[in-house]
């Protein structure tokens, strides 16, 4: 399955492969990642415990899972989001402070790669 294409100065589209990134890997974001995987797509996704990630990746191994805890990190996280052509949150806010850790980490990185035709489509459920 491939993307939009991509394209480069004076140059011919470059097709690119479509990519979900997946904030939270729970009820519904897993039920997209497997379809989405059976559709073609590549998938990431994040979870909170390496339990988690080991059952997720054992019956559905097309599905690259990355750990987080309550602290996002934008150094180890950033990297992921290199060739992923979408993005879906549906991890909650933090209940504490009311904040969306996701666009707290990660706005400024996917407002960019939206901006230069990296990522086509961000959704939040």
């Amino acid at each position: 399955m491939v993307a939009e294409s991509r394209t480069r100065a004076g140059k011919a589209p470059i097709p690119v492969p479509n990519h979900m990134f997946i904030f939270g890997l729970g009820f519904t974001g897993l039920r997209l990642a497997i379809e989405l995987g059976r559709l073609g797509w590549i998938v990431s996704g994040t979870v909170q415990s390496e339990e988690k990630k080991k059952e997720i990746e054992k019956e559905h191994p097309f599905i690259k899972v990355i750990v987080v805890d309550d602290h996002l990190d934008n150094n180890s996280l950033d990297s992921c989001l290199e060739g992923i052509t979408h993005i879906l949150a549906t991890a909650p806010v933090n209940k504490r402070s009311g904040e969306d850790p996701i666009l707290e980490t990660f706005g400024d990185a996917i407002t960019t790669r939206s901006i230069n035709g990296q990522i086509f489509w961000a959704g939040y459920l």
